[in-house]
């Protein structure tokens, strides 16, 4: 886990911004969430990271630690149900295909389970949003349990607490 303003996160989005392949819809994402942060008091945001050593051409943060991947979600309570929402993944081209993404994926099912058990649910609900940066990536998303099609317009999973 990492704090929502993490400086090798932010390097991560400003290197991203500039790239003619990249979707402006994580930015959206994270400037919300920010927002929340700071104007709402909401403390749901999850910033999750994976810092890599030893890898050649990955991207360097300012404390020279070598970022592999993030992962930017939220967690909302709601009639005492949780859903994680996650906005944004990433992982470096140089290590992707590596399990990587699988990981990110599981750390953060395991916080929403930890929130959720903190109040008392048992089952939750893991969801995202089908952009069309996320489209492209269906069969990964498939291949973690998530359930829905390119017509849908959240991928969801269910994953139970106890």
């Amino acid at each position: 886990m990492l704090s929502l303003f993490d400086d090798g996160f932010r390097k991560v989005l400003e290197i991203l911004s500039k790239s003619y392949d990249s979707s402006p819809y994580f930015l959206r994402a994270y400037a919300s969430l920010c927002q929340k942060y700071n104007s709402d008091g909401n403390r749901n945001a999850l910033l999750v990271g994976l810092r890599r050593v030893g890898t050649n051409n990955c991207l360097h943060t300012n404390n020279n630690s070598i970022v592999g991947g993030y992962l930017l979600g939220e967690t909302i309570l709601s009639r005492s149900s949780i859903t994680g929402d996650i906005y944004f993944i990433y992982v470096h081209d140089n290590v992707r295909g590596t399990g990587n993404g699988t990981i990110l994926c599981r750390m953060f099912e395991e916080v929403v389970k930890e929130r959720s058990l903190s109040i008392g649910v048992t089952v939750a609900i893991i969801r995202i949003s089908l952009k069309p940066c996320i489209v492209n990536s269906i069969s990964f998303w498939n291949k973690q349990g998530f359930e829905g099609s390119k017509s849908s317009v959240f991928l969801t999973k269910t994953i139970k607490t106890k």
